[in-house]
């Protein structure tokens, strides 16, 4: 039997207008297992980033319209609630270190307070367990690093810092947002191999949210594509990433890098404002499709079930 952590059913997140609002994630809905990675992926603006930041309250500007979001199967929709999660059951990744550590509290610091704030460690306790996570984190002079700032560390050092920090509560989820962004393949590699041992070491569950469908298909389990504020496929990483049934998939397959001196295929156009999500009929993508037909402009699709293969495409089959 298996144990859904994290469940969001039907969330509708906007951003208050004069008229109402504007939609940025529509009638999203997924479920997490415990100690399962999913994969979140699509263009940026399309509303990944913002999906983490409304499971912790950390964006105060939008509104959860409609839906509702469940944890260890209880409703967290009140803001005390998920405010209670943030830091201790749920933690996040973000996905800039420099802007999100601290310029002027050292780096030993900003990780043993997570120790002394959420386990209740003394200063003494909570200097032992950084200087042990920053170990197992790989961090050759732990002692050395912890009076440092963050200005005097490596981008792959500081993004240490922040898993550091993460992982230090023993969250049971972890959201983390493009957690190697801007880092050498090297670096890169070093820091998912320690998110897949910290997550089989604790039977943590993760929300990995990021553009790279290699890294994806290396972390996680099952995937889903988000676009212009929906979820258009979902299924195993086997599935949508090998047989993809949605264009948008398709096309961000095709984008990728495929070796030396080939010519990259970009999906033509632009993905839809705030304001055209609103304004749209049919399928967002319809413009940017070579599919699109006279349905595709007339009809929005809904995501359906092709052997718990989801697509919301009038022509998945085709």
């Amino acid at each position: 039997m298996t144990s859904i952590l994290l469940e969001i059913r039907d969330l509708t997140v906007g951003f208050p207008q004069k008229d109402g609002f504007a939609p940025a994630i529509q009638n999203l809905s997924l479920k997490i297992e415990q100690g399962e990675s999913l994969g979140l992926v699509g263009e940026s603006g399309c509303g990944k980033s913002l999906l983490a930041m409304t499971l912790l309250d950390l964006q105060p500007a939008s509104r959860i319209v409609n839906g509702d979001i469940l944890f260890k199967g209880e409703s967290v929709i009140p803001l005390e609630k998920r405010h209670a999660l943030r830091g201790k059951e749920i933690s996040m990744i973000f996905q800039e270190p420099m802007t999100s550590l601290n310029p002027v509290m050292k780096i030993g610091h900003q990780i043993g307070e997570v120790y002394e704030i959420h386990k209740k460690y003394s200063s003494e306790e909570a200097r032992k367990a950084t200087l042990e996570m920053m170990k197992s984190l790989h961090f050759s002079d732990p002692e050395k690093v912890f009076d440092k700032y963050p200005h005097h560390l490596s981008g792959g050092m500081r993004q240490r810092v922040l898993i550091a920090m993460a992982l230090a509560s023993d969250p049971l989820l972890l959201l983390a947002d493009e957690p190697t962004t801007a880092l050498d393949v090297t670096i890169q590699s070093q820091i998912l191999d320690i998110l897949k041992d910290h997550q089989k070491k604790m039977n943590m569950s993760t929300l990995f949210i990021s553009h790279d469908l290699n890294i994806v298909s290396d972390m996680c389990q099952k995937v889903m594509v988000m676009y212009g504020g929906y979820i258009v496929e979902s299924g195993t990483v086997e599935d949508v990433l090998g047989s993809p049934l949605h264009p948008y998939t398709l096309g961000l397959l095709n984008s990728r890098p495929k070796g030396f001196h080939q010519t990259l295929e970009p999906i033509p156009g632009l993905p839809p404002t705030l304001s055209e999500r609103q304004t749209t009929k049919g399928c967002l993508f319809a413009s940017r499709c070579s599919k699109a037909t006279d349905i595709c402009l007339d009809q929005r699709p809904e995501l359906i079930s092709y052997q718990d293969h989801w697509s919301a495409c009038h022509h998945a089959t085709s």
